[in-house]
């Protein structure tokens, strides 16, 4: 499995009654265990948390976010705008920050089911979690 930040661009087929947008991309790279929706307002911010084990992949639906995403090394900013067609794949063990630019609403793929103990909701103990 892929371990590195990126963005996938996923394949627009357009035509004069609207366009299809083929998921083919992201179900070869994690098998999809959990899958939810975020919907927020401008200028909230959500996430702050990392995964323990969840790889996981964001997609804009409207809007735009910005995500910020962070390891023990370093930290990187992705923007998602609906119109660009454009996912994130986020693996798991790095801190990720959800900035709402504008109302949004985003869909999340997890390779995890829901578990509270797979969360590390405070960053002194992801990094921690980081050195072991």
């Amino acid at each position: 499995m892929n371990s590195v930040i990126h963005k996938i661009k996923l394949k627009n087929f357009k035509n004069n009654s609207g366009s299809l947008l083929s998921l083919k991309e992201i179900f070869s790279l994690i098998n999809v265990k959990n899958s939810f929706i975020i919907k927020s307002t401008k200028n909230k911010v959500r996430g702050n948390h990392a995964h323990k084990k969840a790889t996981q992949i964001m997609c804009c639906l409207k809007g735009k976010v910005k995500v910020v995403i962070k390891n023990s090394d370093n930290q990187k900013v992705f923007l998602l705008k609906e119109e660009k067609n454009y996912c994130l794949f986020v693996p798991k063990c790095n801190w990720t920050q959800i900035q709402f630019l504008k109302k949004s609403i985003i869909l999340v793929l997890s390779s995890e089911k829901y578990s509270e103990n797979e969360y590390i909701r405070k960053y002194s103990d992801f990094l921690n979690y980081k050195k072991k």
